[in-house]
């Protein structure tokens, strides 16, 4: 389990980062949000933008600058690692050997 967040985790501090760069670039100096919520994102991994707000750190220029972009990286984790769940459990369900009488 710890690798998957930390996987998600690299995904939301890539995106910091590329936010950081971009502003850098245009002259702004800005911190976008701290390791600790980012973090925190990883853990609880909002649902919703309204969801950020329960994160430490995180304020209303934040959810109205940032958020939808950090959501979606989040919501493509969750939904690609729903995927690759219900794969799983569908392979495992057909590779179980069934014996007929």
């Amino acid at each position: 389990m710890a690798i998957r967040n930390n996987q998600l985790l690299n995904h939301l501090e890539g995106l910091r980062n590329s936010i950081k760069d971009k502003l850098k670039s245009e002259g702004l100096n800005k911190n976008i949000c701290t390791d600790n919520a980012l973090e925190e994102m990883a853990k609880k991994k909002p649902e919703r933008l309204s969801d950020f707000l329960a994160i430490s750190g995180l304020d209303r220029d934040f959810l109205e600058m940032y958020a939808h972009l950090f959501l979606d990286v989040i919501l493509s984790y969750t939904k690609k690692r729903s995927k690759r769940l219900k794969f799983q459990n569908l392979h495992h369900l057909f590779s179980i050997d069934i014996k007929t009488g």
